[in-house]
Parts: C-alpha cells; sequence; structure tokens
C-alpha cells in the first residue's frame, strides 16, 4: 500500500513540475498506469517502498532574543534602548536518493534583515563514488573562508568581517582528517570600470583529529578579495581600485570541559573604493576572536560559560575596535537551550557600547 501512495504522488509532482495538461483533465485508469509503469522504468520506484522519507531530512531552528542596549558617544550625546523579537527563523531540507547526488536548500527569515523570507542556501552536490573523499558543489553558498566557531550569542567580529555568500561552485576533499576546497564565483564587488566575470575565487585546507584526551580542528584560507564579504560589500563598497586578498586561520582545542577558540583575519592590501560614487580609501582592515569555555553540569542540565575578546584593526569605525564579551548558556530541555549575553564595545573613535542579550532557541 505505501508503494502505491508513494508511486501516485510522485506521478502527481511529476505532472505539476512539467506542467503537463494531463494535470487539467482526470486521468483514465490506464492512462495512470501507464504513468505509473514509466516513471517506475525511470527512477526504479518499485524498490523504494518505505526508503522515501529516510532519503529526506528536515531540520530547523528558531531563536527568540530580548536585547537591553546602551550607547555612549563621545560627543557626550548617546542613547539607551530595548527590543524583543523573533531573530531567526531556519528551515533546512536535505535530500539524496543516490549515493551521487545530493541537493541542500535552507530557507531564512531574520526580523529586520531578511523579511520576509530569504533563501540562505541553496547547492547542489556531486560525489563521483561513496568511496571517493571528493566531492564538488554549486549554487547558493557560504564560501569555505573562515571557520567562525563561538559559544557566544552574537556572530564574532571575524564572521561580520569575511562571511561571504555567493553563487559559487567548490570542489574539495575530506580524508583521515584532512581537508580542502577551492572555490570560484562572480563576486558583487567590481574593479573600477571593470567588466563582470567569475575572477573571484579562493582556497582552504585544514586538519582535524580526535583522541580520548583531546581534539583538534587547524586551518588556513585564502579569498582572493575579501571585500566582496556580505558586511562590506553591504556597507557601501561598490567598486574597487584592485581586488585585495584576504587570509584566514583557525585552531580549536578542547581537552575535557575546557574549549580554546583562536581566529584571526586579515586583508592583505590597503585599497581605494568607491561609496555612492566618492572615491574613499581602506586599510589593512583585520579581525580576530579568541574564546575560552568550559562546560559543565548544573542542576542535571548541560551548561556552557565562555568569555572572550575579539577586535578590529583599521575597520574605520565598520565593526568595534575591542569587544570584551561573555555567555552562559544552558541545555533547558531536549533541543532547546537558553543563553544570556553581555558584551562592552569599544570604537577607534571612542564612542562605547554596552549589550545584554537573553536568548530562548529550539532547534531539530
Amino acid at each position: 500500500m505505501k508503494q502505491i501512495v508513494a508511486v501516485i504522488l510522485s506521478v502527481c509532482m511529476c505532472v505539476i513540475v512539467s506542467g503537463s495538461p494531463v494535470f487539467a483533465k482526470e486521468l483514465s485508469n490506464y492512462e495512470l498506469t501507464r504513468k505509473i509503469n514509466e516513471l517506475e522504468q525511470k527512477v526504479g520506484i518499485r524498490d523504494f517502498s518505505g526508503q522515501w522519507t529516510d532519503r529526506i531530512s528536515i531540520s530547523g531552528l528558531l531563536e527568540v532574543e530580548g536585547v537591553y542596549e546602551d550607547r555612549d558617544n563621545r560627543d557626550g550625546t548617546g542613547e539607551d534602548s530595548s527590543d524583543l523579537n523573533l531573530a531567526t527563523v531556519e528551515l533546512g531540507i536535505d535530500a539524496e536518493f543516490n549515493d551521487y547526488v545530493s541537493g541542500h536548500v535552507v530557507f531564512l527569515w531574520e526580523e529586520d534583515d531578511t523579511e520576509p523570507v530569504d533563501l540562505d542556501e541553496g547547492y547542489i552536490t556531486l560525489t563521483p563514488s561513496p568511496n571517493w573523499p571528493v566531492y564538488f558543489s554549486a549554487g547558493k553558498l557560504y564560501v569555505p573562508f573562515g571557520n567562525f566557531e563561538t559559544h557566544m550569542v552574537s556572530d564574532p567580529l571575524t564572521l561580520e568581517l569575511g562571511e561571504t555568500r555567493e553563487s559559487a561552485a567548490v570542489a574539495g576533499l575530506e580524508q583521515k582528517g584532512f581537508y580542502a576546497s577551492a572555490y570560484a564565483f562572480n563576486g558583487d564587488v567590481d574593479k573600477f570600470e571593470d567588466d563582470s566575470h567569475v575572477d573571484n575565487f579562493g582556497a582552504s585546507a585544514g586538519y582535524r583529529m580526535e583522541t580520548q584526551n583531546f581534539s583538534l580542528d587547524t586551518g588556513v584560507g585564502y579569498i582572493n578579495n575579501i571585500l566582496d564579504s556580505d558586511f562590506l560589500s553591504d556597507e557601501g563598497i561598490d567598486e574597487v581600485d584592485d581586488y585585495v586578498g584576504g587570509v584566514t586561520a583557525h585552531a580549536i582545542f578542547s581537552t575535557g570541559p575546557v574549549t580554546l577558540i583562536g581566529e584571526y583575519m586579515t586583508a592583505l592590501d590597503d585599497t581605494e573604493y568607491t561609496d555612492n560614487g566618492n572615491i574613499m580609501e581602506m586599510e589593512e582592515i583585520s579581525a580576530w576572536n579568541l574564546e575560552l569555555g568550559y562546560g559543565f553540569t548544573l542542576a542535571e542540565k548541560d551548561t556552557t560559560l565562555a568569555v572572550g575578546w575579539q577586535g578590529t584593526d583599521d575597520a574605520g569605525g565598520f565593526l568595534a575596535e575591542d569587544r570584551y564579551i561573555c555567555a552562559v548558556s544552558m541545555d533547558v530541555f531536549d533541543h532547546t537551550s537558553v543563553a544570556l549575553e553581555y558584551f562592552h564595545e569599544e570604537y577607534e573613535n571612542d564612542d562605547e557600547n554596552d549589550a545584554v542579550t537573553a536568548q530562548l532557541a529550539f532547534a531539530f
């Protein structure tokens, strides 16, 4: 019975997707049987009973946050504010109907940022064989530049500087703890008076290991134009005098209840860029993140306490020069956690900012 239902549903989906006029009229028993037989021959659905739902997985994330912020400016002015919002709604769908092809889709909604809904990721991954450690992915994705691991509620400043989402092609491999990838895309930031081409690229490599006593993940990355990151391109960088390469390095070390996170990211040169037609200059912008996390049990609940120092250099007021941050999080139920975070920020122009964030998160 399950096999028949699966076949009929598949036929309906094929008819809808193809836009066939058959959908506009009722199928006869003969036509329905013929369609079923054709579909069985194409995809082998006769042997697919009881496996269709196993090959599609759905995941999601809901985050509700309450924030209080107090900003003091160098000129003596300032303001404080508070807000309660549904910070994140994320829905992911992964499909793998054979050993060679898989699909990944993520829909994202962030209050005041991606309304109504944004297609955050959508790409296809090909593997030549289940036993081969290589893969090829193409579509809308986050290129493998930066690690951005954190215990905190807020994104680290390294992510703010370097995270890059583009329609890209990525080739990579993973074997015995070693991983590496190379990618190419057509970025949003072009050179002055230059045509638009697929001339952005990068590469990354790293190594993961785990023993009974500790685990380690370390890696490096390169991108040929760090100014094409989501944050910098959104800040008004339209065109640049020349592409500015960027490099990043990270290390994550865990032993027992203690985890250390370190990441550094920097541009390799100065550059000139246009912002609404005005020629501006940017020095070698950089960012870093250092964190210490400690895990323990409180009231029979898994709890993590973390402290960190983040910062930037030559960010031109875009990002904080120093951020001192701490957070505590607890898994109160299965798939459900609460967290409380505080940070103090100092900017190059002597402005200061303090913020407290409480978060309730549900992941499935």
